[in-house]
């Protein structure tokens, strides 16, 4: 997936892999905040490795958990 950054206000610099996934999927399928941003920033102080099974607590539609699954290799 790639993103084009004119006109993508999901998009920013900050989050580098969030922003590899389609602004519309994330807005269709986020229920508040930009649930990738959070994922993405909490990352940076857990060590997560592949195939680390994972709970994604209270994930709503699943898309922080799709993230962790892809960019991470971690089960979830």
């Amino acid at each position: 997936m790639s993103i084009i950054k004119e006109n993508n206000i999901l998009y920013n610099e900050r989050f580098p892999l969030s922003n590899k996934y389609d602004p519309d999927w994330i807005l269709d399928n986020s229920m508040g905040i930009n649930a990738l941003w959070l994922t993405e920033w909490l990352c940076e102080v857990i060590e997560l490795k592949p195939g680390m099974r994972v709970l994604d607590l209270g994930c709503g539609r699943a898309i922080s958990s799709v993230f962790l699954a892809k960019e991470f290799g971690v089960q979830v």
